[in-house]
């Protein structure tokens, strides 16, 4: 009975492990691009595909200034203002395998409906939250795994601190399929080549959150598996990796 797992970027599903042994049963994969609606749809043909338990793996942006880049965040909540509390076996045991090789946060994980780009606004929302980070698509996929009754859980590395800026460059050039269009990334920094000042930060924090995830898929292992049924636990599903690719 497979996990399936969502993400939003390329990058983001090429820190999956693809090696795994063990069983016929397959993870399936679903990029499903950036934002709620998208996540939304993944999650849905996952479930349509025989998923069992839902995922949501990838980066997010810091929000607590404690927490720096590479640090993998397991939240025990996720939500903005409405928590949606995450717990159960699966969750636990995915975190004491994950803790002796990672720096692992159970803060709780926002969800914001577009990229919070300012240290200014990172801050504000830290603040009024308490945050450990934020997203688009977490919050969403715990919905749709609550409303089918299936285990949900989320990995997410933390790329941009608290304190980086995202230049609008950048984030204009980020298409909503998940994929970086460098043309236009170029041309927004021959508009604004003061832009560019804020890139090899930018990333090295993108280098460090991709490290911790492929750290985190090849540690993983057996703890892909869950045991308790329902929403706060699982079935017995296999930790077998299969590429299977869903669409965007």
């Amino acid at each position: 009975m497979p996990i399936g797992v969502v993400t939003g970027l390329p990058l983001e599903a090429g820190c999956l492990p693809s090696g795994l042994s063990g069983g016929a049963e397959r993870t399936l994969v679903c990029r499903g691009g950036i934002g709620p609606e998208r996540a939304e749809r993944a999650a849905r043909r996952l479930l349509d595909c025989g998923a069992n338990a839902l995922m949501s793996w990838g980066i997010a942006g810091g929000l607590d200034p404690s927490l720096p880049p590479g640090t993998l965040l397991v939240p025990k909540r996720l939500g903005n203002g409405v928590w949606l509390p995450v717990g159960g076996s699966w969750r636990d045991r995915l975190v004491e395998a994950l803790r002796p090789r990672l720096r692992v946060s159970e803060g709780s994980l926002l969800h914001s409906d577009h990229t919070i780009a300012s240290p200014a606004a990172k801050r504000d929302l830290y603040h009024a939250h308490g945050a450990g980070a934020v997203d688009q698509e977490s919050s969403i996929v715990a919905a749709v795994a609550r409303r089918a009754g299936v285990p949900f859980v989320a990995l997410r590395a933390v790329a941009d601190p608290g304190i980086r800026t995202l230049p609008q460059e950048a984030i204009s050039a980020l298409h909503a399929d998940g994929t970086l269009r460098m043309e236009e990334l170029l041309r927004g920094l021959l508009r604004r080549p003061a832009a560019a000042t804020a890139l090899p930060g930018l990333g090295m924090d993108v280098y460090r959150a991709r490290k911790s995830l492929r750290v985190a898929g090849q540690a993983l292992g057996s703890g892909f598996l869950a045991e308790e049924p329902g929403w706060q636990g699982s079935e017995a599903v296999s930790p077998a990796l299969a590429r299977f690719r869903i669409g965007h």
